[in-house]
């Protein structure tokens, strides 16, 4: 079975949409430019789950730390939601991501 593709917004509709959700200036300046070089492609929904967990402990933290990493694990579902515009789509990446959680837990 081959997996979902997923198109991304545009740079600037996406990091509106991540801001949105949490504007934590360490995720502004680390995290989110990390997700926006995916912007106007199309990835497969493993690809957005995989980047945003590595993302999350790789780009939160330092001395500018305002949001820990569980902080962010815990948003994880309403990024998905607000990085695909798509709610179907939006469903089920966040049905993968819950089986991925499952089974390395």
């Amino acid at each position: 079975m081959e997996e979902e593709l997923i198109t991304i917004p545009s740079e600037e509709d996406l990091l509106n949409r991540l801001s949105n959700i949490d504007g934590s200036s360490n995720l502004q300046k680390y995290f989110y430019p990390t997700l926006s070089r995916y912007a106007e492609r199309q990835i497969p929904i493993g690809l957005l789950i995989i980047t945003l967990l590595l993302s999350a402990d790789s780009c939160v933290g330092g001395q500018e730390r305002d949001v820990t990493v569980a902080q962010l694990y815990r948003q994880i579902p309403d990024l998905l939601k607000a990085i695909i515009p798509d709610k179907k789509a939006a469903k089920r990446a966040e049905e993968f991501l819950q089986d991925v959680l499952c089974s390395i837990s």
